[in-house]
């Protein structure tokens, strides 16, 4: 079935497609795009198609599973870009401009950083997005250690001066019994 419709002045004509699954005659905007097909889309609507995968993935599990991971595993880039965005509302190019402002390095102690699924296979540190757990904002990119570290310590600045003063005692007491030693 076809309707032609005015567009801009020029005449384009809307092609129609009736689903294989479901009988029901929408337009081609209902259905996945698909190059294997000769109108390039599917035979089935996208509410068929979604209803079919969900089936297939309930009576499949395991297998679906696997497929998921596979796809993760190739393509480790695309699944750290859908998690930064989800998380922590940043876009991998905002990302690459932080870590290049950076020097590729964490904002505390200056080790190099860079993105996980590159770290990994160079064999340094990962870089973590730090933020404000009471605004969410994001305050730069630490190593695993420092990040760890500002959550331990509950981003709270008393509770890291106590840490400080703890430690610089402690050494004035090693310089102590070294001394007392001799």
């Amino acid at each position: 079935m076809e309707k032609e419709w005015q567009s801009i002045g020029h005449k384009v004509k809307m092609i129609n497609r009736r689903c294989a699954k479901c009988q029901i005659t929408q337009e081609l905007t209902n259905f996945y795009k698909n190059k294997g097909e000769p109108l390039g889309y599917s035979y089935t609507c996208m509410s068929c198609a979604l209803q079919y995968n969900r089936d297939w993935r309930k009576n499949n599990k395991k297998r679906a599973r696997e497929i998921t991971q596979n796809w993760k595993n190739r393509n480790p880039e695309k699944v750290y870009n859908s998690k930064i965005k989800r998380e922590y509302n940043i876009t991998i190019q905002e990302f690459d401009t932080l870590l290049q402002k950076q020097n590729n390095e964490c904002a505390i102690c200056y080790t190099k950083i860079e993105k996980p699924y590159i770290a990994k296979d160079l064999n340094i540190e990962s870089a973590y997005i730090d933020h404000c757990h009471k605004t969410d904002k994001n305050r730069g990119l630490l190593c695993q250690h420092c990040n760890t570290g500002l959550g331990f310590f509950k981003d709270n600045i008393d509770n890291l001066i106590k840490a400080i003063v703890y430690l610089n005692n402690q050494a004035s007491n090693d310089e102590k019994d070294k001394h007392e030693e001799v």
